[in-house]
């Protein structure tokens, strides 16, 4: 596998995200936009810090689990980074969202991820 371009062996990056990845960010990207539409935004270029501001609030008062509620955020924050693929005008503001703070700080909390609690299989005598 060494010098190889991935001829059959496996990939230790992937060239584009997986299916599932775009399915999910797409739900967070449309919630994103259907808040915007709402507030009468129909354009990225119309929104300002302001309103990410406002966003990231209603994330965090919504009432829905709070590894949603990181994932919401992060799907503006994804987006901002393709802002360079969008016409000028349509681009979101070109400060990171949120001053480039983390999701958890955004939402003065962080997703928590329990230990693994499955027990060991220890070998045979």
């Amino acid at each position: 596998m060494i010098n190889h371009e991935h001829e059959g062996g496996i990939a230790f990056f992937a060239r584009c995200p997986a299916v599932r990845t775009v399915a999910a960010f797409w739900r967070y990207a449309r919630a994103f936009t259907d808040w915007l539409v709402l507030r009468g935004i129909t354009r990225f270029g119309q929104g300002t810090a302001g309103d990410l501001d406002e966003y990231a609030s209603h994330v965090k008062n919504a009432p829905i689990s709070h590894s949603m509620r990181e994932d919401m955020p992060a799907a503006v924050i994804r987006t901002w980074t393709m802002r360079y693929l969008m016409p000028e005008h349509d681009r979101l503001p070109p400060a990171p969202p949120w001053g480039g703070e983390r999701v958890g700080d955004v939402l003065e909390r962080r997703r928590v991820f329990e230990e693994n609690k499955t027990p060991r299989i220890h070998p045979a005598p």
